[in-house]
């Protein structure tokens, strides 16, 4: 009786098709060849929970904010090192401390201390959010929450 209710109603609001469809793993954007280590590591810890119908990972968006500061803060380190390499290092120490004196402050000890408070905590907190990903499974749906919580949503027992 509940099924057929549940036929009726898919039926009348036209999402009978989403919901016959077979089931599959939900991509993310995340598995852009660019973000790769965090994504298998996160789809490693589906596949240890054991077989499951559909496997949810997290937003895309979490592993974007690491890369993204990094990106910002080592900018102007990465340049100066390696215009020493493959320039004049003498050169390259005048235009930093050119840089320094008209800018009033050392930029570089700033950039590394941004680099030791907001880049080393937000790198763990990245690698905590590894574990986060739902896994819909025949016996039920399991939440891995961020850090290492395991959260049992709904156990069915056949």
């Amino acid at each position: 009786m509940i099924a057929a209710a549940r036929q009726r109603c898919l039926a009348a609001t036209g999402f009978e098709a989403l919901f016959s469809a077979p089931p599959r793993e939900v991509q993310s954007p995340a598995a852009h060849p660019r973000i790769q280590l965090t994504t298998h590591l996160n789809r490693l810890g589906a596949v240890l929970d054991g077989p499951a119908e559909q496997v949810l990972p997290p937003q895309a968006a979490t592993w974007w904010i690491l890369p993204i500061f990094a990106g910002i803060a080592m900018a102007w380190e990465t340049t100066l090192g390696v215009w020493s390499l493959l320039g004049d290092k003498k050169e390259a120490a005048l235009y930093a401390y050119w840089k320094m004196a008209t800018a009033g402050f050392d930029a570089v000890r700033v950039l590394r201390i941004m680099i030791v408070v907001i880049g080393v905590p937000g790198a763990i907190l990245t690698l905590l959010a590894v574990p986060e990903h739902d896994v819909l499974t025949h016996d039920g749906v399991l939440a891995r929450r961020y850090g290492f919580g395991v959260d049992p949503i709904l156990e069915t027992t056949s």
